[in-house]
């Protein structure tokens, strides 16, 4: 939401809303978060701002697609079903007794 919004985030390392302000250059990540710490991060963002907000709405948008009801529908569809064996593959008599 974030990200839809063009707001750049400061996130705690090691998270995923870190992970991704680091991938699209639209926040950081900080390992340190005392209020010394959180105070550079932010200062640091706001001395390049529009390029931040920039970036942040192309997450915004890039992970709307990834992450998205239509991205899922495409993987479903896309999928092949799993045998009634499920993964390992044995078969199993279904409830009406076939196979």
């Amino acid at each position: 939401d974030a990200f839809s919004a063009g707001a750049p985030v400061v996130a705690p390392a090691g998270t995923w809303m870190a992970r991704a302000a680091e991938r699209f250059a639209a926040g950081a990540g900080i390992s340190d978060l005392s209020p010394p710490s959180l105070l550079s991060a932010v200062e640091a963002i706001r001395a390049d701002y529009p390029r931040y907000r920039q970036n942040a709405l192309e997450a915004g948008r890039t992970l709307q697609e990834e992450h998205g009801a239509r991205h899922l529908l495409d993987v479903l569809l896309s999928t092949p079903p799993l045998s009634r064996g499920g993964m390992t593959g044995e078969k199993f008599p279904d409830v009406h007794g076939k196979e």
